[in-house]
This record gives structure tokens, sequence and C-alpha cells, in this order.
């Protein structure tokens, strides 16, 4: 199998330095969703158009809830996880890093990354 490591669904977003505390600021772009296309693997092909289908269903895509709210991702990575495979896991949060290794079924972990 092909080992992938990568967020399934993107929103763009910038980084702001706060001009009175100079903390970071994570501020989201006007853009909507988009579900990762898997470049270079062709048998994913399938499996991205049904996680589009159920973006859409769901309504995530056009009007994307916060990246941290996971109770209103879950429906869609949970189907996502079906879609890559028979044996596809959805995991509540970010992967263990000693369980990374020993991955072998498809897993789509609910967290987000900046």
């Amino acid at each position: 199998g092909v080992r992938v490591e990568h967020p399934l669904v993107e929103l763009s977003a910038r980084l702001e330095l706060d001009r009175v505390d100079g903390s970071l600021k994570v501020c989201r772009g006007s853009g909507s969703a988009s579900v990762w296309q898997f470049p270079g693997i062709p048998r994913a092909r399938s499996a991205v158009a049904e996680i589009e289908a159920a973006a859409r269903d769901y309504g995530l895509l056009a009007r994307s809830p916060s990246p941290s709210d996971r109770e209103a991702w879950a429906p869609l990575l949970r189907r996502a996880a079906h879609c890559l495979g028979a044996d596809g896991a959805y995991e509540e949060g970010p992967p263990p890093a000693a369980a990374r290794s020993s991955m072998s079924a498809p897993r789509v972990f609910n967290c987000f990354v900046v």
C-alpha cells in the first residue's frame, strides 16, 4: 500500500502578528474548503469523488465550519475512512507518534494542522 500523511480537507488561512502583544493569530481565508486530490495516486480517484460528494451533501465545502470543530467534521471524516478502504477507520484526534509505523489500513484522524 501507499502511505499518505496529508490533511484530507484544506482551508485557506493566514497568520497575522498581533501588534499589541506580538502573538500569532490564525485568520481564516474567505475561500471555501477543498478535498485534497491525492496527486500521484490514481486509485484514489473514486474515493476522492465519493468524499467530495459527501462533503457537498454535509454542506462543508461552501460554508466550512472552523477546523477545530471536530463535531462538525466528524461525519465527513468517518465517511472518508470507509471511502478510502473497506477496512478504513476513523480516529478522534491526532495520531499518536508511536502508532504511525504500525498503520496498515486507511485511518482518518479528526485533527487540524496550521
